[in-house]
């Protein structure tokens, strides 16, 4: 996935993105903000359990009821991790 803007999604983990059980996504050059999750953590990220490479992407005003506004990884691995946070 690349190129897009993400905003505005609500969730229980992962506002935006919920990567599970091995899954291995690209998320390159993206817009990720505006999101939140009402219980748990990751307001604009949520991984459990998957390797995915996140490069490059905006990650900014994302909220959580927990811990971890921008991105929260659970028993995962990252490819590689270029992120700017603001």
């Amino acid at each position: 996935m690349s190129g897009f803007t993400i905003q505005g999604g609500l969730n229980g983990d992962g506002g935006s993105l919920r990567i599970l059980s091995n899954a291995a996504p690209k998320i390159i050059n993206n817009v990720i903000q505006n999101n939140s999750v009402f219980f748990g953590d990751g307001g604009g990220i949520g991984v459990q359990f998957a390797n995915p490479l996140i490069q490059g992407n905006i990650i900014r005003n994302n909220g959580s009821a927990a811990y971890c506004s921008a991105a929260r990884m659970t028993n995962s691995d990252l490819a590689k991790a270029d992120v700017i946070a603001t």
